[in-house]
């Protein structure tokens, strides 16, 4: 290639956002992968752990590139004042991770994970003994027990606990308002524990709506679910294991309440003609989920032969996600508060058509169903939205 054809390529991957390092040299490169629409793999699945962690993405981790999570990235870049262009190349990842890349291609501070050596690892063991995390030796080796302290470190800290030390990782490590590891009297607590601070922590779920059954002191499937909800529902990364930022947002007095299922409430059954001029379009209503006991609100934007509805804020929509864990079609038996009246309906969970509201997480509009209300392709009556809307009666 000649020295013109290098310059015009390096011109053109310039434009493109790409070091024509990249292309003039096979051993100096970015340490960051290009993450784009259609990518998969780890390295997506990291990013939206990362992305969740920002604040800009509140779905589950996939580890596919797709239109939601490349909106996420256009939001996030717009916040930090890059190239809004929804691909995820070195600066927008080293933004995420605390890092940055030189004109060289090297970390100027790497991101530290199992297999590597040197003295910022050492560094990194000594930090997790300083927490009461590393038991062994700071030999500057990554090895498993140095990945599986970093990990409890992180899940204690409301960090996404990936096992990789980058720089907000390891400020954490250097902040002394972190949590210390003093062993079962601030245990990280998860599925098949028992004791005293199990019971403290169901009490806690109790208190916060979220939690119906007894403080047993006994972590079960249960617990673990409440546990989830929870995490959800205030933003955290919801594993159902309790570490201290769990503990600290159970203990806070703005952390979101949920609506234990004990709570009842009575429904009328009431037909879509009627409904139609109650729950009228740019009208808000709440809406509680009769399984799980949790409420949300939506706005009305449109609908005809039923109510075409968007969770009104982002927490809504957190809300709503917990409630069905991944977004589906299944119907499901609720009561929609409305001008003041509580009535029986169905809805189903899965973001579809046009938004109005563009700040709130939910890529569309969702269905909500009433006696004797139809469909819009076929214009029937719908007997699984029937049956829900009934059971929600009842």
């Amino acid at each position: 290639m000649s020295m013109l054809d290098k310059e015009n390529c390096g011109k053109m991957l310039t434009a493109l956002g790409v070091s024509s390092m990249l292309f003039l040299s096979s051993t100096a490169y970015a340490a960051s992968p290009l993450l784009k629409m259609g990518s998969r793999g780890r390295e997506v699945s990291q990013l939206q752990q990362h992305l969740k962690e920002a604040n800009v993405y509140n779905y589950t981790v996939t580890g596919y590139y797709g239109s939601i999570t490349r909106d996420a990235v256009i939001k996030f870049q717009r916040q930090k004042g890059l190239v809004a262009d929804g691909i995820a190349g070195s600066k927008t990842l080293a933004a995420l991770n605390g890092t940055y890349t030189t004109s060289r291609g090297t970390s100027s501070s790497r991101l530290l994970k199992r297999g590597m050596r040197g003295s910022d690892v050492r560094e990194l063991q000594e930090l997790l003994k300083a927490k009461g995390y590393h038991s062994s030796s700071a030999d500057g080796i990554f090895g498993p027990r140095t990945e599986q302290a970093l990990k409890d470190f992180q899940k204690a800290n409301g960090l996404v606990a990936d096992g990789i030390a980058g720089q907000r990782t390891l400020s954490a490590l250097r902040n002394g308002n972190t949590t210390v590891n003093r062993g079962t009297s601030n245990r990280l607590l998860k599925r098949g524990m028992r004791g005293s601070d199990v019971r403290e922590l169901q009490e806690l779920l109790k208190a916060k709506g979220y939690h119906s059954s007894n403080a047993d002191g006994i972590f079960g499937s249960r617990t673990e679910q409440a546990v989830k909800n929870f995490q959800r529902v205030n933003g955290l990364v919801a594993d159902g294991i309790v570490g201290q930022a769990t503990m600290n947002k159970l203990r806070s007095a703005s952390s979101s309440r949920g609506s234990s299922p004990s709570n009842k409430t009575s429904a009328e059954l009431i037909s879509w003609s009627t409904v139609n001029a109650l729950f009228s379009r740019g009208a808000t209503a709440t809406v509680t989920d009769v399984n799980t006991g949790k409420s949300f609100r939506v706005y009305r934007m449109g609908g005809i032969h039923h109510a075409d509805v968007e969770p009104l804020t982002a927490n809504d929509t957190a809300i709503m996600k917990s409630i069905y864990g991944n977004w589906s079609w299944a119907r499901r038996p609720i009561i929609v508060n409305c001008g003041g009246r509580n009535i029986a309906a169905s809805m189903n969970g899965m973001p579809h058509g046009r938004q109005t509201i563009r700040n709130n997480n939910f890529n569309g509009q969702f269905c909500i169903h009433f006696l004797g209300s139809k469909t819009h392709g076929g214009g029937r009556v719908d007997p699984d939205h029937q049956a829900a809307v009934r059971r929600a009666a009842r």
